[in-house]
């Protein structure tokens, strides 16, 4: 009963996040579309923001998991990480999500989320160039570093900031700067173009063998 009351409120969030947008759509119309009191909503969701956090990271979960499934995150960390960033980026930015991601770039609801993902792709890089780091630099490269740029850069974007820089400029400007110390280090700094030129390729081939929309968020957020 819980899982069942729980997945009908997230299903219904990211429906209404989608068709209406966050701002304007509050517990009490997430509750009364969901069928449950705004008590219970607030029960298994303490505000909007938690059900939005929990809903993203629901869709990068699956893209990660789609991305793992083309590139070995233990092998190629480097283009994992690369491809990682790109088809966030282009998922996030089409028609069906854009105005939702950009109101969790407003409220750093993407970087809680990303937050939440945890650190194994940088710590995989470490790993396969052998490389020792602090744990907060660890954290401040996978977690804060990308998505902080990658706010800048997109909300600045939409102002009419920032002419100069392509939208599809944006992954590889994100993933570059994650990876910026290692540019010293030659073994890094090949892999690093090899990994940005390889990600144009993997992503587009990921992106079309995902169902249609509807069915895709079906599967994502079943009732």
């Amino acid at each position: 009963m819980k899982k069942t009351k729980e997945g009908v409120i997230l299903s219904v969030s990211n429906r209404l996040f989608l068709q209406d947008g966050y701002q304007v759509t509050t517990m009490r119309k997430i509750a009364q579309e969901a069928g449950v009191s705004l008590g219970l909503a607030t029960y298994f969701f303490k505000s909007k923001q938690h059900i939005a956090v929990r809903i993203l990271r629901t869709y990068l979960s699956d893209l990660r998991s789609r991305v793992g499934a083309e590139v070995d995150i233990v092998q190629e960390p480097l283009l994992h990480s690369a491809t990682m960033v790109r088809i966030c980026n282009v998922f996030f930015m089409s028609p069906d999500y854009k105005a939702f991601f950009l109101d969790c770039l407003r409220y750093d609801i993407y970087m809680e989320s990303m937050q939440q993902m945890g650190t194994s792709s940088y710590e995989s890089i470490m790993s396969k160039y052998h490389i020792t780091e602090n744990p907060d630099l660890i954290l401040l490269s996978d977690n804060y570093i990308p998505p902080s740029i990658e706010r800048v850069l997109i909300l600045e974007k939409e102002k009419g900031n920032f002419s100069g820089i392509r939208f599809e400029e944006i992954p590889e400007i994100v993933f570059s700067a994650s990876v910026a110390r290692y540019n010293d280090r030659e073994e890094i700094r090949g892999e690093i173009q090899k990994a940005i030129t390889q990600s144009r390729v993997i992503v587009p081939k990921i992106l079309s063998e995902m169902p249609e929309p509807e069915e895709y968020r079906g599967r994502l957020f079943p009732i």
